[in-house]
């Protein structure tokens, strides 16, 4: 065989993988992906929502984030990236929050995470937006109560 020949035939061989390959999504295109999405930003609110409430926070809030991998594993191709990476970002903050509530290093990150939630209304599915503010609301509200006590 040629290297023109050789060329020609790496060259088509590569074109064809490269359309039969997936495209990442820049959107939720599955509604499995998008129910499993809304219900577990609705689960980080709602373990947040009991900050003030109760003196375990970090449980709450590892609880919420346990099966976080494996969902992104699962649904992560349909979905977009802020939504994977809000999600990464804000169990990391969980990890590093200290026994008592957050400090430092974790309010860095969970500001971080706020500044990944990028749901737009009219782009992302309505449910996929609601979700979203009441997770936003909830970490800033969480965030200004641990500046409130000196923790941030």
């Amino acid at each position: 065989m040629s290297v023109r020949r050789l060329t020609a035939f790496s060259l088509a061989l590569a074109a064809c993988s490269l359309a039969a390959a997936p495209a990442f999504a820049g959107s939720f295109d599955d509604a499995a992906a998008t129910a499993a999405w809304v219900a577990r930003a609705d689960s980080f609110t709602h373990a947040m929502a009991d900050y003030d409430a109760n003196g375990d926070y970090k449980s709450n809030l590892s609880s919420a984030c346990s099966g976080v991998t494996g969902d992104m594993m699962k649904y992560g191709q349909h979905e977009p990236m802020w939504a994977q990476t809000s999600f990464s970002e804000f169990c990391s903050s969980v990890n590093v929050m200290g026994r008592n509530g957050l400090n430092k290093v974790s309010c860095k990150s969970f500001k971080r995470a706020l500044g990944d939630i990028k749901a737009e209304s009219g782009k992302d599915p309505d449910e996929v937006v609601r979700a979203a503010q009441g997770w936003q609301a909830a970490l800033s509200g969480m965030i200004d109560a641990a500046k409130a006590q000196h923790q941030c």
